[in-house]
């Protein structure tokens, strides 16, 4: 009787932790999603965690907002 109290007691435990960790974790409300588009018109998603804003990807923009090409001082074939 008492191996089968201390089992139970286990496996409640163990349940209300992992369902209080997934609700609390991992639902959407606590992170804010957004999306930008560079100069070039690339779209990146983007998600705001505390007070900072951070692409989910890395940037592929070639041009400053000016227009102005960004200098990779590489050449075409030097990329290859």
């Amino acid at each position: 009787m008492k191996k089968l109290i201390i089992t139970l007691t286990c496996i409640l435990t163990t349940t209300i932790l992992i369902l209080s960790c997934d609700a609390i974790m991992f639902e959407p409300k606590y992170f804010d999603y957004g999306e930008m588009t560079d100069i070039d018109g690339n779209t990146y998603l983007t998600i705001q965690i505390g007070n900072q804003i951070w692409t989910t990807t890395n940037l592929k923009v070639t041009h400053y907002r000016n227009g102005d090409p960004i200098p990779t001082g590489l050449s075409n074939s030097s990329w290859q």
